[in-house]
């Protein structure tokens, strides 16, 4: 392969986990219909210490992440699927779908408070990556 393609291909599975990341992060923190300055915060330090996160470029996912809740607001549950979809490219890929499942539980937990309509969404996602809730946590 030469280094352009191997550029390409790179450069496309970053877009790609940017994509996901985003979509997880704009789905938990908006579950309970308030994206709170503690979820942000919680986001970029995952984003920062996670090793599975470490080529991604921390402003283009929170852009990212603005326009899919942005598109919640907007779409309500009908677009539910398309964030979905970028997050099930993870489906059976062992440490990129533990990552996105270590970043939806800081989420989840960041205002120290879980409520029910955080732990669905945690639980669907888990399920979009085929993982066991009680597994991730």
């Amino acid at each position: 392969m030469s280094n352009s393609t191997e550029g390409a291909a790179t450069g496309r599975q970053n877009q790609d986990l940017t994509e996901a990341v985003a979509a997880v992060c704009a789905l938990m923190a908006s579950a309970d219909e308030v994206v709170q300055t503690c979820e942000r915060k919680s986001i970029s330090a995952a984003l920062l210490t996670d090793a599975a996160f470490a080529d991604l470029n921390a402003e283009t996912v929170d852009d990212l992440m603005s326009d899919f809740i942005a598109l919640l607001r907007d779409q309500g549950a009908n677009a539910k699927p398309k964030l979905s979809q970028r997050i099930m490219l993870y489906y059976g890929d062992e440490r990129r779908s533990h990552a996105l499942m270590r970043l939806a539980g800081r989420i989840m937990v960041a205002d120290h408070d879980t409520n029910e309509a955080e732990a669905k969404e945690f639980q669907r996602i888990c399920r979009i990556l085929n993982l066991d809730p009680e597994f991730v946590r």
